[in-house]
């Protein structure tokens, strides 16, 4: 009977990876991704805007699979697999049977974040796999206190810092389940547990040394202290419950439930601390998390879906009952049922005409704006003919636009892949593709994409002259110029 568990899980999740490979092929890449895509290419122990670890699987992929969608997100599509299996591993670490355990890791691809959100390669993907592992040893280091499982968690929770700043609360977690957990507190005089700290403190060191170097320039500056908002914003409070609730989707009330109540039994049972430990890592973050909204931007929150997972997990190893584990696979299939019928609604009708029902102003929205969602390779394949044609008459040509979003898609859909400035007063991820550019020398002449007819005076201000070579090809779209003498610190 084992077996056969063992051969379904993994049948099921080997169909799973495939599907998820074929949809992201399928699915056009996101101006996030071609930043993520645009480091890989620029490699730097951080960015202005991110650490690392991403534009390193990014170039990873790449290299393996090419530039296409599936060389940018094959990592992605890998992590949110592995999320799984290290899952089951989890729930059998915590005394699961196999049936719950198996069940409990795929149950993970039906919350949003894992199920769909992981297709595209942002943070997020990696991230929320290395939390798992970190887990997973975590809880083998409990058990076993070996030094190499001290090491093991050290490794990849370092990992995940170096792909998501909130990994810092982990840490917070793992420090109040040392302060509630009695028991466990005897750990901290175990030289074998500072050496897993260590071990965190130098995959990371290196990445805090450029932080260090690069000053307010650094990744870590900008999420510390340049996001921050001075004053209470009860609407950024609003945005991160809100999101929360979407990236959990229906696993995210069992996984709170399961929490609060391993929390509160703790003191009748004290020596049930893994899922103590499971249960910090569900309501630290989620807390620690939701005090941060209330002076910063929630948008970048998501990525606490790698911990509430861990809700779901602590709830599997208390369904031994064959009727409670039928119930739970019951209404996942029904949940499940409805994402591919809402998919499929979503095809049919066309994603621009579900956004502009949401959002009547999608229908407005600017062809920048779009690009954040939607290719448009037309662009790319008029400016690479430009580009040629402009090195055929004599002296190379560097690119440029306006848009840190443009700058990644066009580039990507453009055979060259080049290099673009963003000009005029560029963003945080604009000042990287310019300082990538400075690296490269930037030529007299400048192939600059604008959205609109008429190039303003204040971006003719950035040249000592510019050109029309060619108007838009369609209302809202690009024109072409071709300009000269740019200062960069104009």
């Amino acid at each position: 009977m084992q077996t056969i568990r063992t051969r379904t899980f993994w049948g099921v999740l080997i169909a799973i990876f495939a599907l998820k490979l074929a949809l992201a092929a399928s699915v056009p890449l996101t101006a996030d991704e071609s930043l993520h895509w645009m480091q890989g290419r620029h490699p730097a122990w951080g960015f202005s805007d991110h650490p690392p670890g991403t534009a390193l699987l990014n170039a990873v992929g790449v290299r393996l699979f090419g530039h296409s969608a599936i060389g940018v997100r094959f990592f992605a599509v890998l992590s949110s697999v592995l999320v799984s299996v290290i899952a089951r591993a989890l729930l059998l670490e915590l005394g699961a049977a196999a049936g719950p355990a198996a069940a409990g890791g795929l149950l993970l691809q039906l919350m949003p974040i894992f199920g769909i959100g992981s297709l595209l390669m942002t943070p997020f993907a990696p991230f929320a796999s290395l939390v798992f592992a970190m887990v997973l040893f975590f809880y083998r280091f409990l058990r076993r206190q070996r030094v190499l499982d001290a090491l093991l968690w050290g490794l990849f929770l370092g990992l995940a810092v170096l792909t998501y700043y909130v990994t810092v609360t982990a840490v917070a977690a793992i420090a109040v389940y040392c302060f509630v957990a009695r028991d466990v507190r005897r750990l901290l005089f175990r030289p074998a547990f500072w050496l897993g700290a260590a071990a965190a403190a130098a995959v990371v060191a290196p990445h805090l040394l450029w932080c260090l170097r690069q000053g307010a320039e650094s990744a870590l500056h900008f999420q510390v202290a340049g996001r921050a908002n001075p004053e209470f914003d009860i609407e950024n409070v609003l945005a991160y419950i809100g999101a929360t609730i979407g990236a959990g989707g229906p696993l995210l009330f069992p996984a709170l439930a399961a929490a609060g109540s391993t929390m509160r039994g703790s003191r009748r049972d004290p020596g049930d601390r893994k899922r103590l430990f499971a249960a910090c890592l569900v309501m630290v973050p989620l807390v620690f998390v939701l005090l941060m909204s209330c002076f910063r931007p929630a948008g970048a929150h998501w990525p606490l879906a790698a911990f509430l997972g861990a809700g779901p997990l602590l709830a599997m190893t208390r369904l031994e009952p064959p009727g409670r584990l039928r119930g739970w696979l019951r209404a996942a299939g029904v949940f499940l049922l409805v994402l591919i019928a809402a998919g499929l609604a979503i095809l049919a009708v066309g994603p621009p005409r579900v956004v502009a029902l949401i959002d009547p102003e999608f229908e407005r929205m600017s062809v920048t704006a779009r690009y954040r969602a939607f290719r448009l390779d037309d662009l790319a394949r008029r400016a690479q003919a430009w580009k040629e044609k402009l090195e055929a008459d004599g002296g190379a040509i560097t690119m440029a636009t306006h848009g840190w979003s443009i700058a990644g898609l066009t580039s990507f859909h453009m055979p060259s892949h080049p290099t673009f400035l963003v000009v005029p007063g560029p963003t945080r991820h604009g000042q990287d593709y310019n300082r990538w550019t400075r690296r490269i020398e930037a030529s007299d002449r400048i192939l600059y994409l604008y959205q609109g007819t008429d190039l303003p005076a204040g971006h003719r201000a950035f040249f000592r002259a510019c050109e029309r070579l060619e108007g838009p090809a369609s209302p809202g779209g690009f024109s072409l110029y071709l300009c000269r003498g740019l200062e960069l610190d104009g």
